[in-house]
């Protein structure tokens, strides 16, 4: 009488091999998900930083070109948001006073923040989030004028946990 043949290797996975073998491949999937995740998100709050800062730049670009306007103090006191009433833009076709510059110059940034050329709501998409705003603050020291230009924009977090929300702004400090 022959025995049974034994096998002497074995050939192909086992059912708990493969379901070991699909858990490590899952949480693998998971943790490129959760990566993926925070990248967009930190992506956003770079593009509203930058954002943010290309406006606050322009402000002080528009200064610097109307320094008439600087010395007599028409760029004191700005503040731009969606709830302010923006300044008429005004017809610079035949020439301007720095007064009527530095005006339009203030319509200008509104459109960043509110819907100045009526494009409608179907067309128009904030440079910021809803409840942003800019703000330029003048102080005389001496002979100079130090301007504190600020863009501030609302941030949000989706980690409750740590609760980063709030506000977040950039400040830009020259002296004219």
């Amino acid at each position: 009488m022959n025995p049974l043949p034994t096998r002497r290797g074995q050939a192909g996975l086992t059912l708990i091999e493969l379901l070991v073998t699909v858990i490590i491949l899952s949480i693998g999937v998971l943790g490129l998900a959760g990566m993926q995740t925070a990248s967009l998100r930190y992506t956003q709050d770079s593009y509203l930083q930058t954002t943010a800062m290309n406006i606050a730049q322009e402000i002080v670009d528009r200064m610097r070109a109307n320094p008439a306007a600087v010395d007599n103090g028409t760029y004191g006191a700005y503040a731009f948001n969606a709830t302010d009433t923006a300044p008429s833009a005004v017809d610079c076709t035949t020439g301007c006073t720095p007064a009527q510059v530095a005006q339009n110059d203030a319509f200008e940034v509104f459109s960043y923040f509110q819907d100045v050329y009526d494009l409608g709501a179907d067309k128009f998409v904030p440079a910021l989030p809803a409840g942003s705003s800019a703000a330029i603050a003048r102080s005389d020291i001496g002979d100079d004028a130090y301007f504190t230009v600020t863009v501030s924009w609302p941030h949000t977090s989706a980690n409750v946990a740590t609760d980063e929300g709030g506000v977040r702004n950039v400040m830009l400090e020259v002296i004219l």
